[in-house]
């Protein structure tokens, strides 16, 4: 327990400071420098309190532990070593021997050397005298007890045994290695340390190495701030790391990583993940990095929860090459590119999340392994809220997608997604947009109050819509144009301002037992070549025309089985609102099959053919209401076309409050 203060030792070949044996002295306010060895070596359970002292300019480590007695180091500068500041391991092999070649440990080979082995070699002798008294039994005993004693002789005095330091309120900073590295089963406990200009990584847990870092403050280094490798150990916990010139934290090679309440700002990348290990972020804020906050990679399953990413140049979170994360109940906000990415393979969970203010997609996704995007809160982006495509076949279950800058949601170019119990609505422009070589199956979703269209599809990939809501949108509930082709079925769609279904171009519908009402003008509107296959559809109760019909479909030669040349209704029920229940015309065509045609008001007719219309009406029904209105079953003027296969016309009187036909 010797007190070691205020000296200055300088200029040796050979570690300056040497303690081992349980020794444990106190020292302070010393400096150590220009060592061309190691600084202060600590083994075979030394130990120790150092407060003060400066540690500088050695060529080798400023301080090594490679003890069990966990030396404690406060309020030290450690600065400009040559190997690094701090290394903590557990040496096993042949350290005495190593020590004897060094000039170490048992007096090294000098005179002084012999001596000590000579005073030991008496020692023992001595010994052996004491035990010659002995009964056979205690010798049998005393046997045993020194096997055991040479059999824990090693490295760093136990084999096996962990290597400790602690390290509290020091200044380590400016050296051409680490700045504190744990391998071989070292342990460093490493507290409110100032870490600083490192010239490469600051700190690295590496081959087995262990470490908690708690409210340290890691700034300035060359690479990155934590390092870890090799089946390292980490917990940190409210740390800061700021303006590094690589990753904040780069977790790779089977690594264990548990991390908790730290904050990374103005790296390259707040944290690296490589290689399968165990990796947990959580509670974290990482913001102001120049690429992403979490970038996933080779494999890597880490949970991330909890965490705030926000303001990073790029994208919030990239997931690829085969990672497979669970992100949690995050908050990715106001990312210049996007909120998070899963690319090139990746795979993940994404539940629970906060991603919003993004100037680019909120989520995009062009993997084609499994991703599921489930019960997040996915708004204000300033594109797409979510982006799906590349082959991407995600699972999206469950999401409230509002306030988007572009799409709610966005298929394109092979985006395949299964999307299911998903509100989208508010959105500046279209709720879902299938565009150009997209697709998916989109099932009891609800899409309203959007700004442009409900639904709107480009693709000839043919996207189901199966029992959705779609409703009280600025243009249209469902817009199919251009040469795409969607197929509706069992929908409500109710309350859009300009049509609850439009098909333009060459656009293809295929509608079954869908409910189409309310629409604040028409219920479908066909125009160009677009074409309707409705089959058990309900179309009423809307302020213009049910359905108007101004499209002259394909010519035969082009059409087939799946898509004949006109527009057809079959076993629909056409009711009117305004002013007809059925409106063909500007050269419109369609064909109309065992259906019913009823105007739903006096004012209004059931059928109107004008301005060169035409419509094949074959086992249906026309209802007219009648109540001493001027009311007609139909309207054909010269220009147009009716033919009626097996079609009555009924009227419906209004009796004594009642109907009668």
């Amino acid at each position: 327990k010797t007190v070691f203060r205020e000296n200055v030792i300088s200029k040796c070949d050979k570690p300056l400071f040497c303690v081992r044996d349980e020794a444990h002295p106190l020292v302070e306010k010393n400096t150590f420098e220009e060592c061309t060895a190691d600084a202060i070596y600590i083994l075979k359970m030394g130990a120790g309190r150092y407060v003060e002292n400066t540690i500088s300019e050695n060529k080798g480590w400023g301080v090594v532990s490679a003890s069990g007695g966990n030396p404690l180091f406060e309020k030290n500068v450690i600065k400009r070593n040559g190997l690094g500041c701090v290394l903590v391991k557990c040496e096993e092999g042949k350290q005495e021997e190593e020590e004897d070649e060094k000039g170490e440990g048992n007096g090294g080979k000098g005179e002084k050397g012999a001596k000590r082995r000579e005073e030991e070699e008496s020692d023992d002798d001595e010994e052996e005298e004491e035990e010659g008294d002995q009964s056979g039994d205690e010798r049998d005993g005393a046997g045993k007890d020194e096997k055991k004693k040479k059999k824990k002789k090693g490295k760093g005095g136990v084999e096996g045994e962990e290597g400790k330091i602690t390290l509290r309120l020091n200044e380590i900073l400016d050296s051409s290695g680490p700045l504190f590295r744990s391998e071989q089963k070292g342990l460093g406990r490493v507290e409110e340390n100032v870490f600083r200009s490192a010239r490469r990584h600051a700190i690295e847990v590496c081959d087995h190495g262990k470490a908690v870092l708690v409210e340290n403050s890691v700034e300035d280094c060359a690479d990155s701030a934590i390092f870890v490798d090799n089946e390292g150990e980490l917990k940190t916990q409210k740390n800061k790391i700021k303006r590094c010139k690589a990753p904040g934290i780069v977790c790779t090679d089977l690594s264990v990583v548990e991390a908790e309440g730290d904050e990374i700002s103005g790296c390259t990348t707040g944290v690296f993940i490589g290689d399968k290990g165990k990796v947990n972020f959580q509670s974290c804020s990482i913001h102001d990095c120049n690429e992403y906050a979490f970038h996933i990679v080779r494999g890597a399953e880490p949970v991330l929860q909890k965490n705030k990413v926000f303001k990073i140049k790029a994208s919030g979170i990239k997931i690829e090459s085969d990672a497979n994360p669970t992100l949690l109940e995050n908050e990715v906000y106001e990312c210049n590119r996007g909120g998070i990415i899963v690319s090139l393979e990746g795979r993940g969970v994404i539940l629970k999340n906060e991603i919003h203010s993004n100037a680019g997609p909120n989520v995009t996704i062009r993997s084609k392994n499994k991703v599921e995007l489930e019960g997040n809160e996915i708004y204000k982006g300033g594109q797409a809220g979510v982006l799906i495509h590349d082959g991407a076949c995600p699972l999206v279950k469950n999401n409230r997608i509002h306030d988007q800058g572009g799409p709610g949601l966005k298929t394109e170019a092979g985006g395949f997604p299964t999307v299911i119990d998903n509100e989208i609505f508010n959105g500046v422009r279209h709720g879902v947009y299938v565009s150009t070589g997209g697709g998916g199956d989109f099932i009891n979703n609800r899409i309203h109050g959007n700004k442009g269209v409900g639904v709107k599809v480009t693709s000839k990939e043919n996207p189901l819509f199966r029992s959705n809501k779609i409703y009280a949108n600025s243009h249209f509930g469902i817009h199919v144009h251009d040469s795409g082709v969607a197929t509706s079925e069992e929908n409500e769609l109710y309350n859009d301002e300009l049509a609850c279904v439009r098909v333009e171009g060459r656009g293809v519908l295929h509608s079954k037992k869908t409910i189409i009402t309310g629409g604040l003008r028409s219920g479908v509107l066909i125009t160009d070549e677009g074409r309707v296959y409705m089959e058990g559809d309900t179309i009423k109760k809307h302020k213009r025309a049910s359905v108007e019909v101004r499209s002259k479909g394909i010519p035969a030669e082009e059409a087939d089985a799946k898509h004949p040349p006109l527009s057809s209704f079959r076993n629909c029920v056409i009711s009117a609102g305004g002013e007809a229940a059925l409106l063909v015309c500007n050269g419109g065509k369609c064909n109309v099959v065992e259906s019913r045609i009823q105007n739903s008001s006096s004012s209004s007719a059931a059928l109107v053919l004008e301005q060169n219309g035409y419509v094949m009406l074959e086992r249906s029904l026309i209802e007219v209401k009648k109540g001493g209105g001027e009311a007609e079953a139909m309207f054909v003027d010269d220009e147009s076309v009716l033919k009626s296969v097996d079609t009555p016309v009924r009227d419906v009187f209004d009796v004594g409050g009642g109907e009668q036909a």
